[in-house]
């Protein structure tokens, strides 16, 4: 879709629109309109509304161990249980490879998805979901007692690359050697020190406590 307006009705019909657009669409709507002060008028207007009324689609790549085997009878319903397949409102949907997800008018699911099966390569995976966080403008992360180590990768990669990031994860009273009471305190605090500006850490006092977190904070913040 091309950024632009619409000369006869001045409904704007993309999200985006830079300063050389504008200054291009004053050259090509000069006609219609009638005076210099009009057109600062009018090009003042649809700044504002651009940047009132409309917001950017964000796409999220939600990392964490998958706690499902494919090969274990029955899985389909621990997989319900997943975060993500919460978010997506289908269990089949995170089961099924696709390319987004639009979960609403603001906010896109790119991935991950769980689509092992015993043909897959281990560098399949790794490809594919890379280019996911390449992908996406913001990453949430929810660390278990035991998270994959998959996902701590995935984490530290997300914030080299200046992604918005969230990781929320259960806490170890029995860890002491970080204030964050969690034995994976490095990659966590190494992901703050890539990307202080926007990385967010919490703590949680279980795991379906993170699971509510994320999906509250998907709800009402983004």
């Amino acid at each position: 879709m091309g950024d632009g307006v619409e000369a006869g009705s001045g409904r704007f019909i993309q999200l985006r629109c830079s300063e050389w657009h504008l200054q291009d669409m004053r050259m090509n709507l000069k006609p219609f309109l009638l005076n210099e002060d009009m057109q600062r008028v009018f090009f003042r207007q649809s700044t504002i509304n651009l940047n009132k009324g409309m917001q950017p689609m964000e796409y999220i790549y939600c990392g964490g161990r998958f706690d499902f085997d494919y090969r274990q009878s029955g899985f389909e319903k621990k997989a319900a249980e997943d975060y993500r397949a919460i978010l997506l409102k289908d269990v089949n949907k995170l089961l099924n490879p696709a390319d987004t997800v639009v979960l609403s008018d603001r906010l896109a699911y790119i991935g991950p998805y769980y689509f092992e099966t015993e043909s897959m390569l281990d560098l399949d995976i790794i490809e594919t979901e890379k280019h996911q966080i390449e992908r996406c403008t913001v990453a949430v992360f929810l660390l278990d007692c035991a998270p994959c180590p998959g996902t701590i990768a995935e984490m530290v990669y997300a914030a080299s690359l200046q992604k918005k990031i969230k990781i929320l994860y259960v806490k170890d009273k029995n860890e002491t050697e970080s204030a964050l009471k969690s034995p994976f305190w490095y990659p966590m605090i190494f992901c703050r020190k890539l990307n202080p500006a926007d990385t967010y850490i919490q703590s949680c006092d279980s795991f379906s406590e993170g699971r509510e977190e994320i999906l509250k904070w998907l709800k009402n913040d983004l």
